[in-house]
């Protein structure tokens, strides 16, 4: 997320320098620089559709894809990564907002199975409400 980020500032800081002013001039040099394949295939596929529009529209439609294929990996990294000392209940873990713990083994291939982190756009309220559920479920 923050290589995008940091990413997204160079070309602001380039049309800043360069003046560069209108819409069409500023997504074909945006193109230019786009190295990730979600990103190109947006490029691609919408930047005609763009060319018209105001600049903020185009990056405001990089944001969208960018950010949210990252975050989900980020967020299914972390899920993965989790641990959860055996005494504890889920809903302390989740009281405690201790992420150190973790999820257990089935319950990770329960989000896996029902894949629960491909929904868009992605509710965190619902994520949290489909865990509680597969833990609940866990023999004693």
């Amino acid at each position: 997320m923050e290589r995008f980020l940091a990413w997204i500032q160079a070309p602001k800081i380039f049309f800043d320098t360069k003046k560069v002013t209108a819409t069409n001039d500023k997504i074909r040099i945006a193109g230019t620089l786009i190295k990730e394949t979600n990103l190109l295939l947006v490029y691609s596929n919408k930047a005609k559709k763009y060319l018209e529009n105001p600049w903020s529209k185009f990056k405001q439609t990089l944001f969208n894809v960018a950010l949210t294929v990252r975050w989900r990996q980020g967020l299914k990294e972390k899920i993965h990564s989790l641990k959860m000392d055996p005494s504890e209940t889920f809903a302390q873990y989740k009281t405690q907002a201790r992420l150190s713990g973790g999820l257990p083994t089935e319950v990770r291939a329960n989000i896996l199975k029902f894949e629960i982190l491909e929904t868009t756009p992605f509710n965190y309220g619902r994520f949290s409400k489909r865990i509680w559920i597969f833990f609940n479920a866990l023999p004693a």
